[in-house]
């Protein structure tokens, strides 16, 4: 329909494996990027970005990975990590690959990307640990099983507005 869920409709599953999962959290508010717009073949996936508030926080050695700081550059090495269609009920690591451009908030990576893992964080090893780069939006150059290239939002290029949006929502 192109309509965006209530907050409260979401489920935030951290661990999730075969069914199992370390927590269980729910929606409790929701910013959505300026300019987004849902559509089938939206063509310009640059506003392709969400921010979901949970009803509590996650539990003890659950922490949200950060904000990548600085900005994600083209060159660095970076990791998808995924529930794709071909394995909803295990993580996929798509490890040591690379963004080979940025186009203002777009990341164009080398990732492989399969049909399910749009929302997938695109994370880089930074000098305090692993840190949130972007969010897979799309895939360019997919073959006949739709496995393509992952290209991502920038986390930096939405993340302010969605944090004050989110803020003010009261929600």
């Amino acid at each position: 329909t192109g309509a965006v869920y209530a907050a409260a409709r979401l489920h935030f599953l951290p661990g999730w494996r075969m069914g199992r999962f370390a927590a269980h959290m729910r929606g409790a508010g929701l910013a959505v990027a300026e300019g987004f717009a849902f559509t089938p073949r939206r063509g310009d996936p640059s506003h392709d970005m969400a921010l979901i508030r949970l009803d509590r926080p996650a539990p003890e050695g659950l922490a949200p990975l950060p904000p990548a700081r600085p900005p994600a550059i083209a060159g660095e090495r970076v990791t998808v990590l995924s529930y794709g269609r071909d394995r909803p009920e295990a993580l996929s690591a798509e490890a040591g690959c690379s963004i080979i451009a940025r186009h203002g908030p777009i990341l164009l990576t080398d990732c492989e990307a399969v049909p399910g893992i749009s929302g997938a964080p695109v994370v880089r090893e930074g000098v305090a640990g692993p840190e949130l780069v972007g969010v897979v939006s799309a895939s360019a150059g997919a073959d006949q099983l739709g496995r393509g290239q992952a290209i991502a939002v920038a986390i930096d290029a939405h993340l302010p507005h969605l944090m004050g949006q989110i803020g003010r929502s009261g929600g």
